[in-house]
């Protein structure tokens, strides 16, 4: 095991690590009935170049305020 910091020094081991336990449990997969993040559709629409000029408090506040699509 390794420990970096920014201040350059080297620490002196804490000892070897612990042994593993002699039974691990055997977990089951999880079914979430809808496919992996990365299959499902994205939400929400791509609002373009029409608010490339607006700064980051005005997106917060169309948001919220419902005059922008989330």
């Amino acid at each position: 095991m390794a420990h970096a910091t920014s201040r350059c020094f080297i620490f002196p081991s804490n000892g070897p690590p612990p042994p593993p336990p002699d039974d691990l449990p055997v977990l089951e997969p999880v079914d979430h009935g809808s496919p992996d993040p990365y299959q499902r559709e994205p939400e929400g629409v791509v609002v373009g170049d029409a608010v490339a000029d607006r700064s980051g408090i005005d997106l917060w506040r169309g948001f919220v305020a419902g005059d922008l699509p989330p």
